[in-house]
């Protein structure tokens, strides 16, 4: 009687647990849509080649020319991406065609849900095959998405969004391989590792250390090593085979040839420590970067009793990207998976009444930035306003015009792009407190709400910690 009570327990919490990240999910979703409706959008540099292979596609899929569809997702585009996310974004613009509901908005919210999902799930499932802890996954998925950079990509129609979900996805199927016992598991990761190849060019950076570790790993635990070798085998196998199809081919030569010459190009603007200065402001935001210095601390501290799994799918991709000339603050966001698991799990090795403290601390930070970054009025200072870019409104011609163009990395909100003159002579003009004072009073009601979702997070969770 009493096992079975255990067992209800256990389903109970599940339930619970997976509740909760379908709520994080929606609500990232509902966001989306708040902020794209309130924004009008230029997109532009890669995300406009994005857009426009994604149109592309809708008009073949909606034309039926499935042979010149497959032909053209073969295809490299210039700079040598590939095009499995432009293809998903064309499915999803020919299906909102024919339902009448044509719009960039709404295909990019529909293609990146898919990622966003896959990214929550594997993020889930991965720390429960790691620490045995799905409380673990879900306070590392809660801060995954209230990361800027994570939720700025969702709104955006960019590769390393999507590649940051298919990285999480191939790690997860790696992990249930069972030290490469499980032969099904492993061809599961040789097909995720070609549709994470498809997704980014740069995923084979990504995933090849962690998988020959993982290999190495496997080999020396004792029990079925031909097996584990066979495994192995199939999974570069299937890996080099189905992508040969496509990075091989005559016409794609030219632009692979164009992607590595930029890769190892030795001619940069950035400094080698260019990620280690942009992770706390563009990855983490400063309120949660400052909460979560002294774990981190603490985790360096006892860095040889980490998770290696977690620790060289962080470290080892960032020492390659540190040390090649081709640098963006874009580019590291498939190791965010990684941090935030890692730092979740060291919370939860501490002391019970420090963990419940410094949890909520964290997502208090976490919900606070999140709003900050996405509702709050456009005058702010800080460099990266729900847009990416600092913002601010002409209130005499109803316009808005961008007035610094810091980043690269979310929305370019441009109604009118005024020149630098006139940029700065509305500097120096007085802002509009009345129309300040009104955001603050939706933020503060938007903190209020969030903070009850706050609070029941923490009682259900670390209450049961």
């Amino acid at each position: 009687m009493r096992q079975a009570a255990k067992i209800l327990n256990m389903k109970f919490k599940r339930g619970t647990y997976l509740f909760l990240i379908i709520i994080i999910f929606l609500a990232c979703i509902l966001t989306n849509m708040y902020v794209l409706n309130e924004t009008r959008v230029i997109r532009r540099y890669d995300e406009a080649d994005r857009i426009s292979e994604s149109i592309t596609f809708s008009k073949m899929i909606s034309n039926k020319e499935y042979r010149q569809t497959f032909s053209y997702l073969l295809k490299l585009d210039r700079n040598g991406h590939p095009k499995l996310v432009p293809f998903l974004g064309g499915i999803s613009l020919a299906f909102l065609t024919q339902h009448n509901l044509q719009d960039i908005d709404l295909m990019i919210l529909f293609t990146n849900a898919v990622f966003i999902f896959i990214l929550l799930f594997s993020v889930y499932k991965i720390s429960f095959l790691i620490c045995n802890n799905k409380i673990i996954g879900l306070f590392s998925v809660f801060f995954l998405l209230c990361s800027p950079m994570v939720f700025g990509h969702s709104r955006i129609l960019m590769l390393d969004l999507p590649l940051a979900a298919m990285v999480s996805l191939c790690f997860l199927t790696l992990l249930k391989t069972r030290n490469f016992k499980s032969f099904v598991f492993s061809i599961f990761t040789g097909i995720v590792m070609v549709f994470a190849q498809l997704t980014k060019e740069a995923s084979v950076i990504f995933i090849f250390p962690l998988l020959l570790y993982y290999f190495f790993k496997s080999i020396y635990i004792p029990g079925s090593r031909r097996q584990k070798i066979i495994n192995f085998t199939s999974v570069v196998f299937i890996f080099f085979t189905f992508i040969s199809l496509i990075y091989f081919r005559q016409e794609n030569q030219t632009s692979l040839n164009v992607y590595l010459v930029n890769f190892f190009s030795t001619d940069t603007q950035y400094s080698i420590f260019h990620y280690l200065k942009c992770f706390p402001v563009f990855y983490l935001g400063l309120l949660f970067s400052i909460a979560v210095v002294p774990i981190t601390i603490y985790s360096l501290w006892k860095i040889k009793k980490e998770n290696k799994f977690l620790i060289f799918w962080f470290l080892i991709p960032l020492l390659i990207f540190t040390l090649s000339s081709n640098k963006d603050n874009r580019y590291m966001l498939p190791l965010l998976p990684a941090f935030f698991l890692l730092v979740t799990l060291n919370i939860f090795k501490l002391p019970s009444r420090i963990k419940k403290t410094y949890i909520t601390i964290l997502v208090f930070c976490s919900l606070a930035q999140y709003i900050i970054l996405n509702y709050l009025p456009d005058l702010m200072s800080y460099p990266l306003n729900r847009n990416g870019l600092l913002c601010m409104k002409n209130d005499e011609q109803n316009k808005d015009f961008c007035i610094a163009y810091n980043t690269r990395m979310f929305l370019f909100k441009e109604r009118d792009f005024y020149v630098r003159e006139k940029i700065i002579s509305f500097l120096n003009q007085r802002q509009n407190h009345a129309r300040v004072w009104a955001y603050y009073r939706k933020a503060i009601v938007a903190m209020f709400f969030l903070s009850l979702i706050q609070a029941c997070i923490v009682v259900c969770v670390t209450g049961s910690a």
